[in-house]
């Protein structure tokens, strides 16, 4: 939830992101199938960051995607791997208050930090 009482939510199997205020109304989504900036694939997980910019773990593009709140495609890490630096299904995401984002990369058997 964001200081505005907001809820973001990952709609996997339609890829995209939903916000809800806190009676369960449907404010806004955003985001299309596809591996191109602001498109996702299998989205499964979102935080939000200490600055306020949202992240999204990306089953299916194998990487991870930071938002502003209202949608803004703001960069994008990983891909298709197991070298550092690249995810292979990765799972889940937490966000520190320093703004480090720790990723679950379920095949690969490791959890990622890195700054976006």
């Amino acid at each position: 939830m964001d200081d505005q009482d907001r809820l973001y939510v990952a709609d996997s199997c339609n890829h995209r992101i939903q916000v809800f205020d806190t009676q369960g109304k449907l404010l806004k989504t955003w985001g299309t199938r596809g591996d191109a900036p602001g498109q996702m694939t299998y989205p499964y997980d979102v935080a939000i960051g200490p600055e306020g910019s949202l992240y999204v773990c990306e089953y299916g593009n194998a990487r991870v995607q930071k938002f502003s709140l209202d949608g803004k495609p703001l960069g994008l890490w990983g891909g298709p791997g197991r070298e550092p630096g690249r995810l292979n299904n990765p799972w889940a995401l937490a966000v520190d208050r320093e703004g480090a984002v720790s990723v679950i990369d379920s095949n690969n058997h490791r959890v990622q930090r890195f700054r976006l």
